[in-house]
């Protein structure tokens, strides 16, 4: 089933709709799969071990990759 189907996703599309009521529901769908994207590769890289870092770098990290997102 696409991420676009599954109740996890459709929470974050509704929010991203909640944030920008003037866009469209694709555009709301386009940017939740850019977020989806950016925070599931940054996940499955940090449970590899592959990211370096303190906690509170790894935070920073998460924080600064998902403002890169444009909403």
């Amino acid at each position: 089933r696409p991420a676009v189907a599954r109740p996890t996703f459709l929470v974050l599309r509704d929010a991203v709709a909640r944030v920008r009521p003037g866009a469209g529901p694709a555009a709301a769908e386009e940017v939740a799969l850019r977020l989806w994207s950016h925070a599931h590769g940054l996940v499955s890289l940090e449970l590899a071990g592959l990211l370096p870092g303190t906690p509170g770098e790894l935070e920073t990290r998460y924080v600064q990759a998902l403002r890169a997102v444009r909403l």
